[in-house]
């Protein structure tokens, strides 16, 4: 029986999605990756208990787990993986999918055990109660609602020597940087997490460049050049950077004009950044202000960002480097996100 799918409305909502597809099986046939040192999975032993065949739950630790688990997924013909971990999790399960089950993908299914969480906001979660698994179960036979998100994730290729082309979701340099190793430093060992990391993050930094002893060396940005779509490269120093095919992000935040085409958003304040008060309000709102332009940022939408930068780079909260030639984003094909 095919289950009942809500169609979109609005970015981030549910929308149709039939039942199996695009190569696969059945999403039907669940498994479910758990990683064991997610924030919420710390304490919960013996996770996976009742959850079925014990073959399709795996904890993995390691990325060569996964790529064991996922490998072992895609021989049992599994139509649909379950994440419990946070984004950082779900960006190794993007990137190693395409090696697991080649161009046919499986459905994701999000069980937000993470810090931040940010891509389960977006496209749909489970339940992190230990009954999620059997909603979605439910919801695939039909006796409760199955939506689905279609999103590309952002495939970033020309990483340092010896990294392999990742996915993710959420893309970001310069003061995103540095908030992020702030935020890790310093509010996530205090049980500071979520929301309130993202908020104290995003204040403790615009105070330190704004009023702070490092101010001048904040204000001044990072040396880069930005191409967008083959156009002629923007150059010159940015304040901040940041490209995702998410439609949404924590607190209400939206900082991304809707010029041009093409599933990316991405952003690039000039530095110094001028009227970053004024950046900031907009942004608060969740949109970009009309003169952003103007003010000497850049923003839009597009299906190919190239960046030159020396410096390291955030994907889904963990730190990486780019090559010598920078590095290339491009979407992937549209992903099946289920919840419940």
């Amino acid at each position: 029986m095919e289950a009942e799918i809500g169609i979109n409305e609005k970015p981030g909502k549910a929308r149709f999605c039939g039942n199996g597809g695009t190569g696969t099986s059945n999403i039907a046939s669940i498994g479910v990756i758990v990683n064991p040192r997610s924030h919420r999975n710390r304490h919960r032993a013996g996770y996976g208990s009742g959850l079925g065949d014990p073959s399709l739950v795996v904890r993995a630790e390691s990325r060569a787990e996964l790529s064991a688990a996922l490998a072992a997924f895609a021989r049992a013909e599994v139509g649909t993986v379950v994440v419990d971990g946070g984004d950082g999790t779900v960006r190794d399960v993007l990137t190693e999918l395409p090696v697991a089950f080649g161009p046919a993908l499986p459905a994701l299914a999000l069980i937000p055990s993470g810090k931040t969480n940010l891509i389960a906001r977006d496209v749909g979660a489970l339940s992190c109660k230990g009954d999620g698994v059997d909603r979605l179960r439910a919801a695939i036979a039909g006796t409760r609602q199955l939506r689905c998100t279609l999103r590309p994730a952002l495939q970033v290729s020309g990483l340092q020597t010896g990294e392999p082309t990742l996915c993710g979701m959420l893309f970001g340099a310069a003061a995103f940087t540095r908030a992020t190793a702030l935020a890790n430093e310093s509010l996530h060992p205090r049980g500071i997490h979520h929301s309130a990391a993202v908020a104290l993050a995003i204040a403790s930094f615009i105070a330190r460049a704004t009023l702070g002893a490092e101010r001048r060396r904040l204000m001044a940005g990072e040396l880069m050049e930005i191409g967008i779509d083959g156009e002629p490269p923007l150059r010159g120093p940015r304040f901040l950077v940041m490209v995702t095919p998410l439609e949404r992000l924590m607190l209400g935040l939206w900082p991304f004009a809707e010029r041009g085409h093409g599933p990316l958003h991405w952003l690039g304040l000039k530095a110094p950044p001028n009227r970053l008060a004024g950046v900031i309000m907009h942004a608060l709102r969740g949109k970009a202000p009309p003169w952003l332009a103007e003010a000497g940022h850049a923003s839009g939408r597009a299906n190919e960002v190239t960046l030159r930068l020396e410096s390291s780079f955030i994907l889904d909260g963990e730190i990486f480097q780019p090559g010598p030639e920078g590095v290339r984003l491009t979407p992937t094909p549209p992903i099946r996100f289920l919840s419940t």
